[in-house]
């Protein structure tokens, strides 16, 4: 990888995509952490939402870049138990 290159792009970026891209990704990341407060509803218990929604934050980090096993499994296990 050329780094001088990517420095080179990074620096043509406008602040303006580089802020949209930020707060698409936070979005999605609180789309997905969504789905385990449902799962909390369905499994009926009684952790707290904002506990929930940190623990799918950290998992779904993990998962996009370790892969499914250890963010969504084994983390979770680990996270929640």
């Amino acid at each position: 990888m050329n780094w001088v290159d990517v420095k080179q792009g990074l620096s043509e970026l406008k602040p303006r995509n580089i802020g949209l891209a930020f707060v698409l990704g936070l979005g999605s990341y609180l789309v997905y952490s969504c789905y385990d407060v449902i799962g909390r509803r369905y499994t009926h218990h009684n952790l707290a939402v904002p506990k929930v929604l940190s623990i799918a934050f950290v998992c779904y980090a993990f998962t996009l870049n370790l892969g499914a096993w250890a963010g969504a499994f084994a983390l979770r296990f680990r996270l929640y138990s």
